[in-house]
């Protein structure tokens, strides 16, 4: 979306699992939707655990009660049946949740909208795409930062070498809401994410560590990763052997290496990466860069061939690197 105009015939009928009154990342998955409503629309939902809960909030959000089912199984069974069925799906739960559910909603014959981290194992991922390979539907992660024109005027400047030969990329994520071991008792959205059982092996390097990693592949795809040293810590002890902040140095092919540091337990907001080309000189990333007045900096293409990145957090539809 960029003025609002449609881009397609019609919008997807988008279904969501999880995100509910409870989460941290539900409403910004439906406001940026909301913000392109011709391309989604929520048509219907499967929120909460708690059916009753997930039920009523459904209703205040206006939707269609028929429409709000007790589990993701019953959602994508009734909505085969209609003609007017879902044919995208958001997976916005805990993670452990996200392998079965990405599973089930390709067999269901669904597109689907994933939150990050995708899965657990490397079989898992490479079994979930070469199924959607079969089906001939598209798998989507959720990295809401990829919309963010800075890193695609920065990863225009790098590959069209205006900083020159990149050899060195400093990552940081600092965020604070986690630093209160408070919420890890009582508050829903933050106790999954310290339970093994639920998050998985790791807390802030999945949580967090994966944007950053993400951002760095898409600002520099040149550098290859081919080693990795990584130093976890529990500041808040009751959290091992999950961390809640970490240092990973990683090496890459032709001796360049990334620093990466996501944290918790600190306070302030998320940072965005660094690229530096010989210390101790920085690149100053500002104004539209070199791509010229007819083409767009976010992708250092001419307008009419602009690629469909939204900002709003929600990915389009469409094959990425």
């Amino acid at each position: 979306m960029l003025i609002g105009e449609k881009k397609i015939e019609r919008p997807f009928r988008w279904g969501i699992v999880g995100g509910g009154k409870t989460s941290q990342v539900g409403y910004k998955h439906r406001l940026g939707a909301m913000r392109d409503n011709t391309s989604f629309v929520l048509t219907a939902a499967a929120f909460d655990i708690d059916f009753e809960r997930g039920r009523e909030f459904g209703k205040n959000l206006c939707m269609d009660e028929t429409r709000l089912y007790p589990d993701y199984q019953t959602m994508f069974a009734e909505e085969a049946k209609r003609p007017d069925g879902i044919e995208a799906v958001d997976i916005a739960t805990p993670n452990f949740l996200h392998y079965e559910a990405c599973k089930a909603a390709l067999e269901a014959g669904l597109h689907v909208i994933c939150e990050k981290p995708l899965f657990f194992e490397v079989e898992q991922g490479l079994e979930i795409q070469k199924l959607a390979e079969e089906k001939g539907k598209i798998v989507c992660v959720d990295y809401g930062f990829s919309g963010f024109d800075l890193l695609s005027q920065m990863r225009h400047m790098i590959l069209n070498g205006a900083i020159g030969e990149v050899t060195m990329v400093d990552l940081r994520y600092a965020h604070g809401f986690g630093c209160d071991p408070t919420g890890d008792t009582q508050a829903e959205g933050q106790m999954w994410r310290v339970n093994p059982a639920k998050v998985g092996r790791s807390f802030v390097l999945g949580d967090l560590s994966t944007h950053t990693f993400y951002m760095s592949e898409m600002i520099c795809p040149q550098l290859k990763l081919k080693q990795v040293l990584c130093d976890r810590q529990s500041f808040i002890k009751t959290r091992a052997p999950l961390e809640d902040n970490a240092y990973v140095l990683m090496r890459f092919l032709r001796q360049r290496r990334r620093h990466e540091q996501p944290a918790h337990p600190h306070r302030g907001h998320q940072g965005v990466p660094g690229v530096e080309r010989h210390a101790p000189r920085r690149a100053a990333l500002r104004g539209p860069g070199p791509a010229g007045p007819d083409s767009d900096p976010r992708h250092g293409l001419p307008l009419r061939r602009r690629a469909g990145v939204r900002a709003s957090g929600r990915p389009a539809l469409h094959r990425t690197h």
